[in-house]
């Protein structure tokens, strides 16, 4: 009896510690500007592995497409490693070759004087847009007897997370301390569920 009460404690412990969140998302509310030659943004709450597109209006010519300057008239702050091209006619698009940082709001300032006749009032457009921070949750499955060992039981939980996160950094947040207990871990391919 006092294996199972153990046992149990532990898993309502786990399930504590991974339910809580870590770092506060930026609560500041965001205003969506016009301009007359953007159609669209990225904007809102992003994964750190999005690629962040500005779409047009009117078609770009192929020219003014492939000009080799695009990462001279477009700046990111915080500054982050990537590639900048168009993805078709109309649509500029950020791809970064390393995850963004968590919970970070980004600004995207775009001059488009290089790709549009434009008074000077409407020559640059910025826009922002935040990652997601770490989180995660975790759902307790099954909790079952052991079918070999008639003294240990079976918990499996699942761990939930709002972004792709590397195995390890999972595994490193899950710390066992009764004797004798050992985890096995199933990581599913999205990079945000694992049990």
């Amino acid at each position: 009896m006092k294996k199972q009460y153990i046992l149990l404690l532990f898993a309502f412990s786990l399930l504590l510690m991974i339910s809580c969140k870590t770092g506060a998302g930026d609560n500041q509310e965001e205003t969506l500007t016009f301009h007359p030659y953007v159609e669209g943004f990225t904007t809102g709450n992003v994964s750190r592995f999005t690629p962040i597109r500005l779409v047009f209006n009117e078609d770009i010519p192929s020219e003014k497409r492939q000009d080799g300057n695009i990462a001279k008239r477009v700046k990111l702050k915080p500054s982050a490693e990537g590639e900048y091209f168009f993805e078709d006619e109309r649509t500029l698009v950020f791809k970064p070759s390393q995850p963004l940082s968590r919970n970070t709001s980004y600004e995207m300032k775009t001059d488009l004087s290089a790709w549009f006749n434009v008074h000077l009032s409407d020559r640059s457009f910025s826009f922002r847009f935040t990652t997601v921070p770490f989180e995660a949750r975790a759902s307790l499955q099954n909790l079952s007897l052991n079918k070999t060992d008639k003294q240990a039981w079976d918990i499996t939980v699942n761990i939930f997370t709002l972004d792709r996160e590397p195995d390890e950094l999972i595994e490193s947040i899950i710390d066992v301390s009764q004797p004798g207990l050992k985890l096995s871990w199933n990581h599913l391919s999205n990079g945000k569920n694992m049990s």
